[in-house]
């Protein structure tokens, strides 16, 4: 009777605890929580364990609370605005904060990301194809070149300058009619084999990686390797399957590619998720994949598997799916700009140089925690490692600490940073 009566107290005291601090911001309930800590009237109705494990999911609601943009901003000043002010401050208070947050915004969805439900998608495409396209409207003169950056589709602007040549004079009308055709399958291989080539490519670690970072096996995303398997695994299993689609059939139709050229597709990859017929068939086809013999000799695992054997890295498997359906999602130019900030800040902090002033210590590695929290599952990661093998400073035990910045424990940051935790695994062996 005497054990209930305790157990009733002490979840009376937790509710009453919980509903206090629902108004109070992280400074204060970071001050409180330093003051029960200390008070031994708290210590007679809960251990300090309790309490500690009581204040946590506290504090967790309070962070999910705050807005994502106020947290992003407080991961840049180490945190300063969350936290009491120094006279009032537990020794702990930055560790126990920075890990929260960097667990709630670790797990929160990608913005403006939405699930594909299968059904619903095929239902909506069903709709969009009964719809007569309309036809293909006349090629119109324009002022600025259809290609800003040319692109290597040699046969696309070899069409081109046909095209070009056939408006001067002493040019044919059928010279005309013959440069505006261009074989879709091509444009469309060789531009979503662009596309994920040119993501892959800010992942990778330098080609010529050398020293004991080198001895750990890396995973494929950040193998150069990797890029041209890569690139055959999509020509052979992934891009002819995708093509076979009715709504890439009607794709085809949809535009006047000689005008438009490869630039449509990747607009139309980086739009709405909703009726996108590239996104929604590249799924479909590695959906598709799982189901694959494992140990079929003509699949796409069993390439990926051989090359990473040959090549020493860790290959992708069944379940990698959903990181292989995310990277046509993944953005070159949000990649690129996050990999020039930890650049800058490794210089700053490292090898400042004129009269650049010395960033503080671990403001790459801050830099890099905000980075795995802004970008999608896993980029974070990749990138860490790719920093690694890029800056000096990034030895064995600059990697092995970083890591612990996932999680308290071994399995916290094995759930927290996957690809990261094992590389720094094997490298520290």
């Amino acid at each position: 009777m005497k054990q209930k009566n305790l157990s009733s107290a002490f979840d009376a005291k937790v509710a009453s605890l919980v509903e206090a601090t629902r108004g109070l911001d992280l400074p204060q309930i970071l001050l409180l929580r330093r003051m029960t800590l200390s008070d031994p009237e708290a210590l007679k109705w809960a251990t300090e364990h309790q309490l500690n494990v009581v204040f946590n999911i506290i504090l967790t609601m309070a962070v999910e609370r705050t807005e994502r943009i106020k947290l992003l901003t407080a991961m840049d000043k180490d945190l300063e605005p969350l936290l009491p002010p120094p006279g009032n401050r537990d020794p702990g208070d930055h560790g126990v904060l920075l890990n929260l947050i960097t667990t709630v915004l670790g797990n929160a969805p990608a913005p403006n990301k939405k699930l594909n439900e299968a059904e619903k998608a095929q239902i909506d495409f069903e709709h969009l194809l009964s719809r007569r396209l309309p036809p293909t409207p006349p090629k119109t003169k324009r002022f600025s070149a259809p290609f800003r950056d040319a692109p290597p589709l040699f046969p696309i602007q070899g069409n081109m300058i046909a095209l070009s040549s056939a408006s001067k004079p002493g040019g044919t009308a059928e010279k005309t009619h013959k440069a505006q055709h261009v074989d879709f399958s091509v444009l469309f291989d060789d531009t979503l084999c662009g596309h994920i080539r040119k993501i892959l490519d800010l992942l990778r670690i330098p080609s010529d990686a050398s020293g004991p970072l080198a001895r750990a096996r890396v995973p494929f995303v950040v193998a150069p390797e990797f890029i041209p398997t890569m690139e055959d695994a999509m020509r052979r299993f992934i891009l002819p399957q995708m093509r076979d689609s009715r709504q890439i059939k009607a794709l085809a139709n949809a535009y006047n590619w000689p005008e438009v050229g490869g630039e449509q597709l990747v607009e139309i990859i980086q739009s709405s998720e909703i009726n996108n017929p590239i996104l929604h068939n590249w799924d479909l086809v590695w959906n598709a994949a799982k189901s694959e013999d494992k140990g079929g000799a003509n699949s796409v695992w069993s390439l990926f598997k051989e090359d990473a054997t040959k090549c020493n890295y860790a290959p992708p498997s069944l379940e990698h799916v959903r990181l292989m359906m995310d990277l046509i999602r993944y953005d070159p130019e949000g990649i690129a700009k996050s990999w020039r900030e930890i650049q800058n800040m490794a210089q700053q902090e490292f090898s400042p140089t004129g009269r650049q002033e010395r960033a503080r210590d671990g403001a790459l590695r801050d830099c890099i925690l905000k980075w795995s929290a802004k970008l999608p599952d896993y980029v974070g990661e990749f990138l860490a490692i790719k920093a690694a093998f890029s800056f000096r400073a990034c030895g064995p035990d600059y990697m092995q600490n970083l890591v612990t910045n996932f999680g308290r424990s071994a399995k916290e940051q094995h759930h927290n940073a996957p690809f990261l935790s094992q590389y720094v695994e094997d490298l520290i062996r």
